[in-house]
C-alpha cells in the first residue's frame, strides 16, 4: 500500500510541474502577441554525422518551443520578437533513423517543424586478424572495408603502417617490419577502430640470427691519406680487439648492438705498401676486414677503376659503380654474365671478345696496346689510365 501512494504521489507531482511550466509558457506568450509570425524552414534533413542549420523566426511577438527531442541541442528555446536559432545535432549511432516535430507557440498560432536525421548502419571489418613474419621482416596487408571513418591505435613502435585506398569502402592496410638483427622474438598488437566495431591485430616476428656483419669488408687503396665509415650491424654490443696499427685512426673501439657506424682514417703511405686485419667481436661472432694500401699515389683524377672481389668498380674506391663482371677467363660488361663478354683473358695477353685480337698485354704493372703504348698503370687494385707518375 505504501509504495502504491508512493508512486501516486510522484505521479501527480509530476503532472503538476509539466502543467505549471506549461502554463508559465502560455502566459509569457499571451504578454505579447504577435502581429505577424513565420520561420525560413519547416522541414530539417541531417545526415548521419549530423552539424548544425538555422531556423529563422520572424516576429514581433513572443515565442516559445516545445517537444524538443534531447538529441536536437538549441541553446534557445523561448523568446521575444525575431531570432536565429542553431538546431545542432551530433552523429546517429543508432541503427535507425532519428525523427521528431517540435512546435514553436505564439499567441497568434503554432508552427511544426519536422526533423530527420538520417542513419547508416556503421560497419567495419579486418582481416586477417593475425600476422607471422620470419627474422627477414616485410609487408603484410590487413584489408580493411569500412562505410565510416576508423583510425588505428596503440601500434608497437616495431611496426609501420601505411595506407592505400582500393575503393570507396576497402583499404589495404600495410603492416611493415624491419628485419630482425636480435636474438629475440617480437610479439605485439594494435586496434582498428571503426564508428561500432574494434579489432584486434596481432603481429609476431621470429627471432633473428646471431650476426656481426660490417661493410666493407676490405679497403684497397693507393698511397694517399684516406678517410671513410665502417657500418655495422650487431645482434649484440661489439668490440674492436685486433691491435691497431699507428697508421689506422678509429674514431670508436666499442659499441652497442643494432645499428652503428664508426670512421676510419688511413694517413699517407710516405712510399711503404702496408697491410692490417681489422677484428671485430660480439658475443657470438667475429668478422675481419681487411686493410690494404700501395706505396704509391694515384695522380689526381687518373683512377679509373678499382678491383673489389669478382667486381671491376668505375672511378675511386668506394663510390664507382659497377663496370665489369670477372668470371674465370672471362670479363664481362655490367654486373651479371648476361651482357656478353667484353675480354678474355689469355695468360698476358687481354683479348677483344671470346678469344679474339690482343686488346692488351701484361708487362709488369703495365697493360700495354700491341704497339707497345701503356694503357693502363695497376696499383694495389686500383687502375689508372697511362702511366701513373
Amino acid at each position: 500500500m505504501t509504495k502504491t501512494l508512493l508512486k501516486l504521489h510522484i505521479l501527480l507531482c509530476s503532472i503538476l510541474f509539466f502543467s505549471c511550466s506549461a502554463d508559465e509558457n502560455e502566459k509569457f506568450i499571451n504578454e505579447k502577441k504577435p502581429t505577424y509570425f513565420k520561420i525560413n524552414k519547416y522541414d530539417f534533413y541531417f545526415e548521419v554525422h549530423g552539424g548544425e542549420q538555422q531556423l529563422h523566426i520572424n516576429t514581433d511577438g513572443n515565442w516559445y518551443i516545445s517537444d524538443l527531442p534531447p538529441w536536437i541541442l538549441m541553446e534557445q528555446t523561448r523568446g521575444n520578437g525575431d531570432a536565429v536559432l542553431t538546431l545542432k545535432l551530433n552523429i546517429n549511432t543508432k541503427e535507425v533513423t532519428r525523427k521528431a516535430k517540435f512546435i514553436i507557440h505564439t499567441a497568434q498560432g503554432k508552427k511544426n517543424v519536422s526533423v530527420i536525421h538520417l542513419h547508416t548502419l556503421f560497419k567495419t571489418d579486418a582481416y586477417p586478424f593475425s600476422f607471422e613474419f620470419n627474422k627477414s621482416g616485410g609487408t603484410k596487408i590487413v584489408k580493411v572495408t569500412s562505410n565510416s571513418p576508423w583510425d588505428v591505435d596503440s601500434v608497437p613502435n616495431w611496426l609501420k603502417l601505411s595506407y592505400k585506398t582500393v575503393d570507396d569502402d576497402l583499404t589495404n592496410l600495410n603492416i611493415w617490419v624491419a628485419r630482425n638483427i636480435f636474438t629475440e622474438s617480437y610479439k605485439g598488437h594494435f586496434y582498428i577502430k571503426g564508428e561500432r566495431d574494434t579489432f584486434r591485430i596481432d603481429v609476431s616476428q621470429e627471432q633473428g640470427d646471431k650476426i656481426l656483419e660490417v661493410k666493407p669488408k676490405n679497403f684497397y687503396l693507393d698511397g694517399k691519406a684516406f678517410s671513410s665509415n665502417i657500418k655495422l650491424v650487431s645482434s649484440d654490443s661489439w668490440t674492436l680487439t685486433s691491435e691497431i696499427p699507428d697508421w689506422i685512426s678509429i674514431n670508436r673501439l666499442t659499441g652497442n648492438r643494432g645499428y652503428d657506424t664508426i670512421s676510419i682514417k688511413i694517413s699517407d703511405s710516405k712510399g711503404k705498401k702496408r697491410s692490417s686485419v681489422l677484428t671485430f667481436n660480439n658475443e657470438f661472432v667475429q668478422t675481419d676486414v681487411k686493410v690494404e694500401q700501395a706505396a704509391e699515389k694515384i695522380a689526381a683524377g687518373k683512377a679509373a677503376f678499382y678491383i673489389l672481389d669478382n667486381f671491376i668498380y668505375k672511378g675511386r674506391y668506394p663510390y664507382g659503380e659497377i663496370a665489369f663482371l670477372i668470371e674465370g677467363n672471362y670479363i664481362h660488361r655490367g654486373h651479371t654474365n648476361l651482357d656478353g663478354v667484353m675480354f678474355t683473358i689469355d695468360g698476358d695477353k687481354i683479348r677483344k671478345g671470346r678469344g679474339g685480337e690482343v686488346a692488351f698485354i701484361k708487362d709488369g704493372q703495365y697493360y700495354k696496346k700491341p704497339n707497345g703504348e701503356i694503357a693502363f698503370t695497376k696499383i694495389n687494385n686500383y687502375i689508372v689510365m697511362g702511366r701513373n707518375n
